[in-house]
């Protein structure tokens, strides 16, 4: 992913700010996604662990997340909608992308050119993207309306890609964390000095999953919901730990790639210590610079390294 200039605001209506570190924070989340997903530089036993120190905690995280969404490749999928929908079975669950609409609910059938899904009906040439979802997850029908072009990155320009991406998000991430504070971090919005005009929320390319979504690609998980019971550990692609609580619970969750924010605005040495003490017992030094290819903004640190899982 390029880096770009950014600008950043609390809400559309404007008052944005210009920024030299957010374009570095989704770069990180780029490159470390490539670098833990690259059998050559990662074994599967082994894990990825990224630190950073940063002045205040705000909108790190999340701009990392948004960064590994936009980079883990979008699933394949049938690219002719008709002959996907044909195969369901009716009573699948779906989820559709439509001229304006994003939509998950129940697939009840073809009848002709429309399709039906939910209580309503739609032209199936209106259908840009679609798929079947795992009869195990847990969803609630949902219909949104259709998030705009984002204002940065790869999918800026790109409407079939974008409506694939919203159709078939690269899921596996996790946020963990304080939930209020990674909320309110998700509606703030970014855009290109150079496309003011095209404000983007996080959340609409991080796509938590947080309220009733149709559509998500991040989880945001409480540090305290995590247990130490071995056969209740979550596995994710990566997560991303914002904070000392979620940084001490690093031993909780199984993710070839950890990336742990930690805010120095707050004096807490045991987060610092955490991670000094798991480098220092068994990690393998990686190079920010060199091996990742990313350079931190002023006023933030890094320490990387491989450990085993």
């Amino acid at each position: 992913m390029v880096e770009l200039m950014l600008q950043m605001a609390e809400s559309a209506e404007g008052g944005f700010v210009r920024t030299d570190w957010a374009d570095r924070l989704l770069a990180l989340g780029a490159r470390a996604f490539r670098y833990s997903s690259d059998s050559m530089k990662l074994a599967t036993d082994e894990q990825l662990f990224i630190a950073i120190t940063v002045p205040v905690r705000d909108m790190a995280a999340c701009l990392i997340a948004a960064g590994w969404v936009l980079t883990a490749p979008i699933a394949a999928s049938e690219n002719n909608c008709r002959d996907l929908l044909s195969t369901v079975k009716t009573g699948s669950l779906i989820r559709i992308v439509t001229s304006h609409y994003l939509i998950l609910d129940e697939f009840f059938g073809l009848d002709g050119d429309r399709v039906r899904i939910g209580s309503r009906t739609f032209l199936i040439d209106s259908v840009k993207a679609a798929t079947v979802i795992d009869k195990n997850a847990i969803a609630v029908a949902c219909s949104m309306g259709l998030p705009e072009l984002p204002g940065f990155g790869p999918l800026a320009d790109n409407l079939d890609e974008w409506s694939r991406f919203l159709c078939h998000p690269p899921e596996g991430l996790a946020i963990i964390g304080n939930k209020t504070a990674l909320v309110s971090d998700l509606s703030v919005c970014v855009n290109r000095i150079d496309r003011p005009s095209r404000p983007t929320p996080l959340r609409e390319v991080a796509l938590p999953r947080y309220g009733r979504v149709a559509t998500w690609a991040t989880e945001l998980i409480s540090p305290a919901s995590l247990s130490d019971d071995p056969d209740e550990t979550p596995v994710f692609r990566g997560a991303v730990l914002d904070g000392a609580s979620a940084i001490q619970s690093a031993d909780l969750v199984d993710a070839p790639l950890l990336i742990a924010v930690m805010d120095r605005s707050i004096i807490d040495d045991a987060a610092a210590e955490f991670v000094a003490q798991r480098r220092n017992n068994r990690g393998d030094p990686v190079f920010a610079d060199i091996d990742l290819g990313w350079q931190p903004p002023r006023g933030v640190e890094v320490i990387a390294f491989r450990t085993r899982r």
